[in-house]
């Protein structure tokens, strides 16, 4: 019991750490910008494993997709995440590729 309480304070943690980086971008002519969300979700599949990495992303998208401004640039809505930039459903692949292999 103990150890589900620790895994999902540190999923939740996560959520907030991806919230976070994801706000200082730097802009780029492609459109896309650069933050240091990518590196969020990475260090998220890596430290908490498969399941509790993949439940952090996931409730970082739901939260952009249901109104709380969380993307770059404090964006949120359905409509940025099925927008023209796809990167966001890459997320939760990305999380998944850099898993630990013991979890």
């Amino acid at each position: 019991m103990k150890k589900r309480i620790l895994n999902i304070t540190f999923a939740a943690l996560f959520t907030a750490i991806t919230a976070a980086l994801s706000q200082a971008a730097i802009p780029t002519p492609f459109g896309v910008p650069l933050t240091l969300q990518t590196f969020a979700v990475a260090l998220c599949g890596y430290v908490l494993g498969i399941k509790w990495g993949l439940a952090s992303i996931i409730t970082y998208i739901l939260l952009g997709v249901f109104g709380v401004p969380v993307f770059s640039g404090f964006k949120g809505g359905a409509q940025v995440l099925f927008g023209r930039r796809v990167y966001f459903r890459l997320f939760v692949f990305g999380g998944v590729l850099r898993c630990r292999r013991n979890n």
